[in-house]
């Protein structure tokens, strides 16, 4: 005897259903992997932007930072002697007696300039200059490796040498990508287009991964005490680097300097993508200066 069987499945119109359901499941599952990727990527991206841009602004905070030091310029840069001066809390006799013993310390340059200190020469002092922006390069030096160019005498005298002289700025590369630039070697800080023949520039940012859009530098903050052996100490407008200072005959100048630092850069592949840095350095050595005519002390 025959026995009919009966089967059960799914139909057509049902294993459609089934199919476009699988899709619509597998099309979300993809499409969340994608955008998860994606976000990946783009904060991968960005945390190497930060990175880029912090370790920029840490080299150029370190470098200024050491502005003006000089190896043999003992008893200059003692703290309590600079808080007579900025503090402005101690009479003009108090300042007098402290800056005779800086004399005594360091000597005065023949050509009356200031100490005998290279660095505070007028020539190898902070200077900030506009290459397209402003403020947008700044040149300086330091004793960098603790050894001068030439012999320093018993008198306490040196030259600065290349290596001394220091400085950042941005600069095109042939690509059309804005670099970070660190002066490596040079001779003057007064180059208003900060090109000289004797500089050595090298890049500090990768431009293959980012590109710097701005950079500035500003004084903002700095102070000059004008000490006149003649008159009562007197604390120049804020801003200073030098040009607040006096320059009559018998004046005494210390600035305190502070630099401003501003920093913007952007993903090379994708300029939304864009971070800006601002720091403040203050500039641990305070720049002395002697306007002629100053005596030479005993030896």
């Amino acid at each position: 005897m025959n026995t009919k069987t009966q089967q059960s499945g799914f139909t057509i119109t049902e294993m459609m259903v089934g199919v476009a359901v699988g899709l619509i499941v597998t099309a979300g599952v993809a499409s969340f992997f994608m955008s998860t990727l994606t976000s990946s990527k783009t904060l991968l991206e960005s945390s190497k932007l930060n990175q880029e841009l912090n370790m920029a602004m840490n080299i150029m905070m370190t470098e200024i930072r050491r502005a003006g030091y000089w190896e043999f310029a003992n008893g200059v840069d003692k703290p309590d002697s600079v808080d007579k001066i900025v503090g402005d809390k101690f009479t003009k006799t108090d300042i007098q007696t402290m800056l005779d013993a800086f004399e005594t310390a360091n000597g005065f340059a023949v050509n009356g300039i200031g100490l005998t200190n290279p660095f505070y020469e007028s020539a190898n002092n902070i200077a900030i200059h506009t290459i397209n922006n402003t403020g947008d390069c700044i040149l300086f030096a330091y004793d960098y490796d603790e050894i001068d160019g030439t012999a320093v005498s018993d008198a306490g005298y040196g030259t600065a040498e290349g290596s001394d002289f220091r400085g950042f700025k941005i600069e095109t590369n042939d690509d059309g990508i804005n670099e970070l630039k660190m002066r490596i070697t040079g001779s003057v800080t007064d180059d208003t287009d900060c090109n000289h023949t004797d500089d050595t520039w090298q890049s500090i940012t990768d431009p293959d991964m980012i590109t710097i859009s701005t950079l500035s530098f500003t004084t903002t903050g700095s102070k000059c005490s004008n000490l006149d052996v003649d008159a009562d100490p007197v604390v120049a407008a804020d801003d200073a680097i030098t040009s607040a200072c006096t320059t009559a005959a018998n004046s005494r100048n210390v600035e305190v300097r502070q630099i401003n630092i501003v920093i913007t850069g952007a993903l090379k592949n994708d300029s939304s993508t864009e971070k800006t840095l601002t720091s403040t350095v203050k500039v641990r050595n305070d720049y002395i200066q002697n306007i002629a005519p100053s005596p030479t002390p005993s030896p």
